[in-house]
């Protein structure tokens, strides 16, 4: 099975270290960088040919600048925004609107993101 390929956005805060632990210890999901800013987030996404771009995002915000121009660039990836709280993400793709999942525990978020790429492969076959 494929290793979803993640990057970690610090944009527009810091990714906690409980969340970049947990990535790390997921089967299945291969951390391929963490970055700040908007523009490092474009240029790394391409480079390390992410699946996934994960940023924690306060409670309702969504980057649509950053977001819209991800899409654009790169119209297969799957963006997951956690929020700070850790009790809800939301995946933007392409392809579909946006999706609120809301998870129990931090650990749920992995879960999400998961559920998003496994939507993506059924969508792109």
């Amino acid at each position: 099975m494929k290793k979803i390929r993640a990057l970690l956005a610090n944009y527009p805060m810091m990714i906690p270290d409980a969340v970049r632990v947990l990535m790390a210890k997921q089967e299945g999901v291969e951390i391929v960088g963490e970055v700040r800013g908007p523009m490092k987030v474009l240029q790394e996404t391409g480079r390390v040919c992410a699946d996934t771009v994960v940023m924690i995002t306060e409670e309702d915000i969504v980057v649509p600048a950053l977001c819209s121009q991800l899409l654009a660039v790169y119209p297969d990836l799957t963006i997951i925004m956690i929020t700070t709280e850790g009790d809800r993400a939301s995946t933007l793709q392409l392809r579909s609107h946006r999706k609120n999942f809301y998870v129990q525990e931090l650990g749920d978020a992995v879960n999400t993101i998961r559920a998003a790429m496994k939507e993506v492969c059924v969508e792109k076959w």
